[in-house]
């Protein structure tokens, strides 16, 4: 059972046979490949690393690689067969440092990002084949990932490395085809545009329908604020399935809400949080948004961001975009810049969200971090400066599927292993919001239900791109409150305790009166019961009584048939016959009568009588059973800082 985790917890990769990595190496890239550039993708990948960063063909570079390949096999010789590989890519990184400080390289602009990323990515790869972490990969034979320098082609790096590692290797190599940071031409603009333009006069409506409460109300009613928000948590992920990078691309534009299944929905969690968040009115309230796609999923933030700032759940919102172009349609400033061209112009009931623009409420800012090969987790040790600002935050919310990889770790996780324990250190303290709609194979904190209600939709010959985890149609949305919410929310169920005292005593001095009243009501009540079970009694003492009658009064008639028949007078004895009886009919009709009687006592007096108390207690124990939710991972965290509440009540600081 040990390996059996171990082996679920794997990095995904490409090597691993029938994987939606290595479907994504084999047809994604080749596809986003043959849009964006020229010649062949196949000659692409075996090229080798050095002539796609950095123009450096090995016979420019003969003297370093036949020194770095002599000492390479120096320590093969020693190594065991994971260890080749390792080496191969142990050297490849010096050289790599040595191209990075070599002052005339570092003097052109177009070297100024791969030395860093090609770098981090190597040493990642280095790690992650040491710890033998990554599916796919047969330890036992010779790992064959490089043998020199003059030998690591993109192929070697794509197809053995992590899936995600991979992916942002890809698309540095595609800026580095395309000469990005010579010329600064973003190559993918062109559909990131389109997606803008053809949205703007529905973006519009959307901000008008937000600033409107007259519209909202309509909708939804005037205090049912909740569901406004949960309508727009759901536009976030029908907005998220427009990604241009996925082979269906063009279909994704016709998506809904109603459209789109969640798995796991904890935004009723979230809302009680932003309720509760707003009482701490002292408090600069700032929310961070880690943007993926542009187009409808861009606008998407832009609405979240007016909506937190309308309603007064936010003081500031922060987004944060890519650096440059990335994974096809991920945004950045200009994207951003695009947007607000496009639609800012042309409304004046939007111009609420050109004041926040102005006043510095929306703000966008970028990083290098947001483009490197690192998870959220590292974030740290990778960008110390980047993890003190974001801890300044109230709210963190992490937009689609990539950045929800970079932030639970693109591993083969069992499906109902806990959000909130894989996110518990990332961003430090800071609450996270997490929703996604699924389009890859990493997939956290789903019930079986759930899981299996997804995993029946599939068919038995069903194409990768088509199974429930990469056809754009599931979606979770995740929330972690983290711990700096834990004393808010004990203070919160402390507050609510002796709120629920006071009105408890309000409703004591009520009760004083409301049970005189009650007593009386029930003293006249008995006596009317009282009434009921003497006329019920008396009934059956009569019912009882005929047939007594009947038993005695046999006899008598029978003597008189008998005295008729000594008459021997014909018309008498069939005048008297028809009101004899025999001995059995009698007891017969007796015992009739009295069965009548009891089961007419048995189906009145005893339920309504006997057995009152007992039926009105079931009842309410039926009423007021509470139903347990088993689909949100804040209801249990809830549940346990209650029981906290109660325990530790005077262990809490001041």
């Amino acid at each position: 059972m040990k390996n059996k985790n171990k082996e679920k917890e794997k990095y995904f990769s490409a090597a691993e046979k029938g994987s939606f990595a290595e479907f994504t190496v084999e047809k994604r890239f080749k596809k986003i490949f043959e849009d964006y550039c020229s010649g062949n993708y196949e000659k692409f990948i075996e090229t080798p690393m050095l002539e796609i960063f950095f123009d450096d063909k090995p016979s420019s570079s003969q003297d370093i690689c036949e020194e770095e390949t002599t000492t390479q096999k120096k320590e093969e010789n020693d190594s065991d067969e994971k260890g080749k590989g390792a080496n191969a890519i142990t050297i490849t990184i010096e050289h790599f440092n040595k191209i990075k400080n070599d002052d005339e390289i570092k003097a052109k602009e177009k070297y100024k990002s791969f030395p860093n990323i090609i770098e981090l990515f190597l040493s990642l790869f280095k790690q992650k084949i040491d710890e033998q972490a990554i599916c796919g990969i047969d330890y036992s034979k010779k790992c064959e990932v490089a043998q020199s320098i003059s030998e690591l082609t993109l192929r070697d790096c794509i197809y053995n490395a992590p899936f995600f590692e991979a992916e942002v290797l890809f698309y540095h190599a595609l800026l580095a085809q395309k000469e990005y940071f010579s010329n600064k031409n973003d190559f993918f603009a062109s559909g990131k545009k389109f997606s803008i333009i053809n949205g703007n006069e529905d973006f519009i409506q959307h901000l008008k329908s937000l600033f409107s409460k007259k519209d909202r109300e309509k909708e939804f009613g005037t205090d049912d604020e909740k569901k406004y928000f949960k309508k727009s948590l759901l536009y976030c992920l029908s907005a998220n399935t427009s990604d241009l990078s996925q082979l269906n691309s063009k279909d994704r534009f016709d998506f809904k809400a109603n459209d789109i299944t969640v798995l796991c929905d904890d935004s009723e969690s979230v809302y009680e949080f932003l309720k509760t968040l707003c009482t701490e009115k002292e408090k600069h309230r700032r929310f961070d948004i880690i943007c993926d796609n542009c187009g409808k999923e861009l606008f998407s933030d832009l609405f979240l961001a007016c909506y937190f700032l309308h309603l007064k759940f936010a003081d500031e919102v922060i987004f944060h975009v890519k650096k440059y172009p990335f994974f096809v349609s991920d945004a950045t400033e200009n994207d951003f810049g695009f947007l607000l061209q496009s639609i800012l112009t042309k409304d004046k009931d939007i111009e609420e969200c050109r004041d926040y623009l102005n006043s510095g409420k929306i703000k966008v800012e970028t990083n290098d971090f947001w483009t490197s090969p690192k998870t959220f987790n590292e974030l740290e040790k990778e960008d110390s400066d980047l993890y003190k600002e974001l801890t300044k935050s109230s709210l963190i919310i992490v937009k689609g599927d990539l950045n929800y990889r970079r932030l639970v770790e693109d591993k083969n996780w069992n499906y109902d292993e806990f959000f909130i324990k894989l996110t518990e250190n990332v961003f430090g303290n800071v609450p996270i919001l997490a929703p996604r709609v699924i389009k890859s194979d990493v997939l956290v904190g789903v019930s079986s239900a759930m899981y299996h209600l997804a995993k029946s939709t599939e068919s038995v010959n069903s194409s990768i791109e088509n199974s429930f985890k990469a056809n754009g149609k599931w979606a979770v949305i995740h929330f972690n409150p983290k711990k700096k919410l834990k004393e808010k929310i004990l203070s919160f169920f402390k507050k609510k305790n002796n709120d629920n005292s006071d009105k408890n005593a309000t409703k004591d001095k009520k009760n004083v009166s409301e049970q005189k009243k009650k007593k009386k009501e029930k003293t006249a009540e008995e006596k009317i019961y009282s009434k009921g079970a003497i006329t019920v009694i008396s009934l059956i003492s009569a019912l009882l009584l005929v047939s007594f009658i009947f038993c005695v009064a046999s006899p008598v008639f029978s003597a008189i048939n008998f005295i008729a028949n000594k008459i021997n007078d014909t018309k008498n004895q069939v005048y008297f016959a028809s009101f004899a009886f025999d001995g059995k009919s009698s007891v017969d009709f007796a015992f009739l009568l009295a069965g009548y009687a009891l089961f007419f006592a048995g189906t009145i007096l005893v339920p309504k009588f006997l057995l009152k108390e007992k039926v009105s207690d079931e009842v309410k124990m039926q009423l007021f059973v509470p139903s347990p939710d088993c689909h949100s991972s804040f209801a249990s965290l809830l549940q346990e800082l209650s029981e906290q509440a109660v325990n530790h009540q005077s262990s809490l600081p001041e």
